[in-house]
């Protein structure tokens, strides 16, 4: 079962998708509840929090705690996302929302690892009071 820190960063990072992402496609956006048998998958099976892809946008979510993000599962997570996106053609996005505390971590984490995988991807961190950070 998911924390409610957990949750309430997922619909943060909801939110922003569906700000980014013309109203009429918002039905076209998957969104990982626990025992959700329709979530989509990534390469390496992974489940993002958020998926969306349609018309040339692939745009991923992903919610992680204090606890979580230095977790070598979700290390694994992000390298999955960039694989994910390294093999679309179009626009990538990865919005990932995370308490204020590991702000500057997120950001320093994501600027390394798109460089290291060679991703052209947009990265947007979001802290838990909806602030927007461009990595």
């Amino acid at each position: 079962m998911e924390s409610q820190t957990h949750i309430n960063l997922v619909n943060i990072a909801t939110k922003y998708i569906k700000s980014i992402l013309p109203e009429d496609v918002h039905s076209l956006i998957y969104i990982d509840t626990s025992g959700n048998n329709n979530s989509m998958r990534v390469i390496g099976n992974y489940i993002p929090d958020v998926y969306y892809t349609y018309g040339g946008k692939l745009v991923i979510g992903e919610a992680k705690t204090l606890n979580d993000f230095e977790k070598l599962h979700s290390k694994e997570q992000f390298v999955a996302y960039m694989n994910e996106f390294l093999l679309f053609q179009g626009e990538c996005i990865l919005v990932v929302s995370v308490p204020w505390q590991l702000v500057k971590t997120a950001k320093n984490y994501f600027v390394r690892l798109r460089r290291q995988m060679g991703v052209n991807v947009k990265v947007i961190i979001l802290n838990e009071m909806s602030r927007c950070f461009l990595v």
